[in-house]
């Protein structure tokens, strides 16, 4: 697996799917990778839930101060980050907090 530094994605050759930067390096378990972009409250929710499950996270707002403040927080996003040797418990965490409806209840 190789790792784009410059999108932190992980990628399966040594070419970035997004960016197209070629000759990427290998993927170390303390690259950080992307892994959602959020909006509040849930990025405030997932915060904790990575917290929570002792995942280190990176954040990045999307939008600058002056668009937040301009337009409320319903702009607001960040963008999360993790070590990519928690990437799959990340990932697992993010998609059981933001699934549609939880799984142990059953339509009528």
């Amino acid at each position: 697996m190789c790792y784009c530094p410059h999108c932190y994605l992980v990628n399966e050759t040594g070419c970035c799917r997004v960016c197209g930067k070629d000759g990427l390096p290998e993927i170390t378990g303390r690259d950080f990778c992307y892994l959602t972009t959020q909006s509040a409250p849930w990025a405030q929710m997932l915060k904790e839930v990575l917290d929570a499950n002792a995942v280190a996270c990176m954040l990045r707002p999307v939008h600058g101060a002056w668009l937040v403040a301009y337009f409320g927080s319903s702009m607001e996003q960040t963008e999360f980050f993790v070590p990519y040797e928690k990437l799959a418990l990340a990932q697992s965490l993010a998609d059981e907090l933001f699934a549609a409806e939880p799984a142990d209840e059953t339509e009528e």
